[in-house]
């Protein structure tokens, strides 16, 4: 993706250190790359919070989403389904996950992301992200009409439930983003509420055309 860039050659060396040290999933340290242009970081802590300045070092059991660099015998313990896999990345980190494979976060294998520049492309995004991933979610776990309905009951809890969990995780390891956060508070629930309606429609409305949109949402919007 053109809004995301490793900074300097060495990463290449970091990651291939890493890799010979028996580590099968790697990633890094996300910078913010339009930071004076984008000023409000809040869409960048929603997205990549325990990977933003400053990450800990240590194996995690996630990756910031397509920044990462994975060893072909990971992926070919999913190669079945990987096609699917690769487009929600959540879902191939937890399958990978399951089949005992370590993550690594090494914060001095830096990655610049270019975030998006106004709020309503933030919420698009996060809106269409969510419609796809729940809808790939229901159809890779072959989910039961019981299943959907208990997952819809809880969808409707995520705007509340992820916007307390992400001030909590904001006070624990970035409390210095914790001023800035709770001033833009609503934009936060707004992220965490498009989300939650993405994941709703998902589960019941979804087409190819959601894809198709997510997609040209990705690459051409403005940051």
């Amino acid at each position: 993706e053109e809004h995301c860039e490793f900074v300097g050659r060495e990463n290449l060396e970091h990651i291939k250190t890493l890799a010979i040290r028996g580590f099968d999933c790697i990633g890094g340290q996300i910078l913010i790359g339009n930071e004076k242009k984008h000023g409000n970081p809040v869409s960048a802590l929603c997205a990549f919070l325990p990977f933003l300045e400053p990450s800990v070092t240590g194996e995690y059991n996630s990756l910031p989403g397509y920044n990462a660099a994975y060893k072909r015998r990971a992926l070919e313990s999913v190669k079945k389904d990987l096609p699917l896999l690769f487009g929600y990345e959540a879902l191939l980190l937890n399958e990978i996950l399951k089949k005992k494979f370590k993550i690594y976060i090494e914060p001095s294998v830096k990655i610049k992301h270019y975030f998006e520049n106004r709020n309503i492309n933030t919420l698009k995004l996060s809106f269409f992200y969510n419609i796809n991933f729940s809808h790939a979610r229901k159809t890779y776990y072959h989910w039961s009409g019981f299943q959907v309905v208990m997952r819809t009951l809880m969808a409707v809890l995520i705007p509340f439930t992820r916007t307390i969990k992400f001030l909590i995780e904001i006070y624990r390891s970035k409390p210095g983003y914790l001023s800035g956060v709770l001033k833009n508070i609503h934009l936060v629930f707004l992220i965490h509420l498009s989300a939650g309606l993405g994941t709703l429609c998902g589960y019941y409305f979804w087409s190819n055309r959601h894809n198709v949109r997510f997609t040209q949402l990705e690459y051409n919007i403005e940051r």
